[in-house]
């Protein structure tokens, strides 16, 4: 071999070697990368909260404390003893799984000094994968015992379970809200006190999972509404006046009032699609659906309810009652 050629094999053979070389330090930084990003670390935009080994202690310190890139806020499995999170900014907060990664207001119901989350107003927020419990309404108008939402909330695969407040229990909805294959259980109304009544707060209905407040927008699919109770009107969801809901494919059952729409209370505008509303009793007026505001419904199963009312649709016996309006009213089954 004339030695240009071999020069030249030379050169070529350790362009290769250093091209392997590179090939490998790039797989190993990527398969690096993925197992940082799969706890939630590696990326500019996200912190990990964790009692050991996190960024943080706790969300609510993250939320406070974080650099202003950061959005997503990654909590690993545990139980965060927290209350009175203020989400003030864009935020994605994303648990291990609701079975796994619970956010507590104390360890025992009708303990917390607050509620858990309040979702400021014009804060885009994402919660996912979570159990939210043990929060309590404190302040005057005592409403969302788990969460308040002033902004723009999406709340995907958790748990709202457990909580106090005199309206919107499990979360009250004065902004515009996504719920998502949910669990709202296990929330209890409170009894106004005497400054509530002289001041006329709480007039206008309670909703022991849900209450959607003037102007607010609620969409709801795949959600189960189950055990809650109030006081007051709609023991699993109360649609105040001037608000909207759309319910798909949802179950409400087994919640309990102490004035009309044990299941649901409607004063604004609500569509009622494929839900099964079941279980649920009220000591005066309807058991399942109290409309008092404008109803479209259809693919539903309404039954085991004591009454359901609609004024112009008047089912009376089990399901349906009340003064509001009924527009879509198709393949709907009522009754016993």
């Amino acid at each position: 071999m004339k030695s240009g050629s071999a020069s030249l094999a030379v050169l070529r053979m350790l362009a290769l070697g250093i091209s392997v070389l590179v090939l490998q330090s790039c797989a190993v930084q990527n398969e690096a990368s993925a197992v940082a990003n799969a706890d939630g670390s590696g990326r500019a935009d996200t912190v990990l909260i964790a009692h050991d080994g996190g960024d943080y202690a706790s969300l609510k310190e993250a939320l406070a404390s974080a650099p202003e890139e950061v959005t997503r806020f990654i909590l690993k499995a545990g139980i965060y003893t927290e209350w009175d999170i203020m989400v003030e900014r864009p935020a994605s907060i994303i648990g291990a799984g609701a079975e796994s990664t619970i956010i507590q207001g104390a360890a025992e119901p009708g303990t917390a000094p607050d509620r858990i989350f309040t979702i400021a107003e014009g804060v885009d927020a994402l919660i996912q994968d979570v159990t939210i419990r043990h929060g309590v309404a404190t302040k005057i108008l005592r409403r969302g015992g788990g969460i308040l939402n002033l902004g723009t909330l999406r709340l995907a695969d958790s748990r709202v379970m457990d909580n106090a407040a005199l309206y919107g229990v499990g979360m009250d909805n004065r902004g515009r809200a996504t719920v998502s294959g949910c669990l709202f259980s296990g929330n209890t109304g409170l009894t106004m006190n005497q400054e509530e009544v002289i001041t006329g707060v709480g007039c206008t209905g309670s909703g022991g999972g849900i209450k959607n407040e003037p102007g607010a927008i609620l969409t709801m699919t795949s959600t189960e509404v189950s055990g809650n109770s109030t006081n007051r009107k709609g023991g699993g969801i109360f649609v105040a006046c001037e608000s909207r809901a759309t319910i798909y494919d949802c179950v409400i059952k087994g919640n309990r009032s102490g004035d009309p729409g044990g299941g649901i209370h409607v004063r604004g505008d609500l569509v009622l699609v494929g839900c099964t509303v079941t279980g649920n009793t009220a000591v005066s007026g309807a058991d399942g659906i109290e409309n008092m505001g404008f109803l479209d419904f259809s693919g539903n199963t309404i039954q085991d309810n004591d009454r359901v009312n609609l004024e112009n649709r008047n089912y009376t016996g089990r399901g349906i009652y009340g003064q509001g309006f009924v527009g879509i009213d198709e393949g709907n089954r009522i009754g016993k």
